[in-house]
């Protein structure tokens, strides 16, 4: 294939660390494949010009039997600017955009679980495999690990603390997602409060813990793996101003009681023993609590943002 042109090379940095998929609107990502594939098109190298489509609109709409060929052999030769090949997990983006631009067409198909495309789905987990064997695929980066000064450093400077809504909202997401492992911000927006919520206060005096069973994730909860053990996990009051159990209390005890979602939004004006509203936080919202932690301190954020695990 032709060396790709300047306008062709894939948005962001993903030629050279592989797909960020928050990076771009699935819009953006979308449009990029359709022009790599149709300039890819218009290079004459064994291309059929009989059967030839001109973008993948018309190759998923009016050429499906032509599919496993002519993807086959874009993911065979598609190459950098540099000639130098993608890495792996650029061409597993690209499948699965085209997916995403399967489903905005409305077509009933899947590129990536039929079977009718299982010649396709082989030969790109052959060139991934071969890329991986020979090397090919660049670690991927990840977030750095909140050191203990780090966290000494967050309750020193009330960033973590009880001391108004907005601090101890942060806290509780800061030690939920600490000690139950929960990152994403769907995972935090799937807990709910009241009697069904995932997260209970137990027992009472030295017996008293927190104890969390997960009901779904983005793991679990479907019919592939319905038979595997929700993940549990349990905190132990440790005493003082920053015991978890008592500050997870005092959130439980500040939230209306007939609130759904375990995070509420704060209200402006709190009352004596409430401080939220029944409005839950949104999923994106919950997604940038860490960057809002990492920017309350003023720590790097250029390379990686921080994870309680």
């Amino acid at each position: 294939m032709e060396a790709l042109s300047d306008t062709q090379t894939i948005p962001g940095d993903m030629a050279a660390t592989g797909p960020s998929l928050q990076a771009e609107s699935s819009v953006a990502k979308v449009q990029w494949v359709d022009r790599y594939f149709s300039r890819w098109l218009a290079a004459p190298k064994g291309k059929d010009p009989e059967i030839l489509s001109p973008d993948l609109t018309s190759l998923f709409t009016n050429f499906a039997p032509c599919i496993n060929d002519y993807l086959g052999k874009l993911f065979s030769e598609v190459r950098k600017v540099s000639e130098e090949e993608y890495p792996p997990r650029t061409l597993r983006f690209m499948l699965a955009v085209m997916q995403m631009k399967v489903k905005d067409l409305e077509l009933s198909f899947n590129l990536e679980t039929d079977v009718e495309y299982l010649p396709l789905q082989m030969f790109l987990n052959a060139v991934i495999k071969r890329k991986c064997d020979q090397g090919g695929q660049p670690a991927k980066l990840q977030a750095s690990v909140i050191s203990g000064e780090m966290e000494d450093e967050l309750w020193a400077k009330g960033i973590l603390g009880d001391s108004s809504g907005e601090t101890l909202l942060l806290t509780v997401f800061y030690l939920i997602g600490k000690h139950f492992a929960l990152r994403g911000g769907m995972e935090h927006r799937n807990l709910r409060a009241g009697l069904g919520s995932q997260v209970k206060v137990l027992g009472m005096g030295r017996e008293e813990r927190v104890v969390f069973e997960e009901s779904c994730s983005k793991t679990f909860g479907n019919l592939r793996n319905i038979n595997y053990d929700n993940k549990t996990g349990v905190i132990y009051p440790t005493g003082g101003p920053r015991c978890p159990v008592a500050i997870i209390k005092k959130y439980l005890s500040a939230i209306p009681p007939n609130a759904t979602a375990f995070y509420c939004s704060p209200l402006l004006k709190p009352k004596a023993t409430q401080w939220f509203s029944c409005v839950p936080v949104g999923k994106n919202s919950l997604s940038s609590f860490m960057k809002k932690i990492a920017e309350k301190a003023n720590w790097d954020r250029s390379k990686n943002g921080p994870t309680t695990h």
